[in-house]
């Protein structure tokens, strides 16, 4: 990326759009990682590497929400299906706007000519 298209890149509309983007893509990738996991689960004596690596990238990409709603449980609160979903949504919330943050901060390094370690200056 260019030094000229970075202000771009920068600008709120482009980045609410990416928030966006990344928000749609981390809640698809999560609930297709979900459908593989519980494909799995029909398998009585060796499950299917698919659901194997759907439940691994699943627990990944959920991290805070199922600690979030074990811990729930574990004090007696009861969560409804609607604040589940909300959970879902706010963790990939939660993730776009982490993914932005790194972007910003490597794109911004990136044009001020900062190396990223000691071994690149």
């Amino acid at each position: 990326m260019s030094a000229r298209a970075l202000p771009k890149y920068f600008h709120a509309k482009y980045r609410t759009k990416r928030i966006l983007i990344f928000v749609i893509l981390h809640f698809a990738v999560s609930m297709l990682a979900l459908f593989c996991a519980l494909e799995g689960l029909g398998a009585i004596d060796e499950p299917s590497w698919m659901g194997i690596a759907g439940d691994f990238i699943f627990k990944a990409l959920m991290f805070p929400a199922i600690e979030l709603k074990g811990f729930s449980w574990e004090i007696g609160i009861a969560i409804n299906d609607f604040f589940e979903w909300a959970l879902v949504i706010g963790n990939s919330i939660a993730y776009a706007l982490f993914f932005d943050y790194l972007i910003r901060k490597l794109l911004g390094r990136r044009a001020k000519d900062i190396p990223f370690s000691e071994d690149e200056a």
